[in-house]
């Protein structure tokens, strides 16, 4: 993933994304590689 940081602080993603795909943005460093989450308000 290709991302630049914005001058407030956001983030834009560039490249790396498919349609559809997700980013983490909060309690990112909870996370080990290739772990399964569950986006909160959403059906299993």
């Amino acid at each position: 993933m290709t991302s630049e940081t914005t001058a407030n602080g956001g983030v834009y993603i560039l490249s790396g994304l498919k349609s559809g795909e997700r980013v983490v943005t909060a309690g990112v460093n909870s996370l080990s590689n290739d772990q399964t989450v569950r986006i909160a308000g959403e059906a299993p």
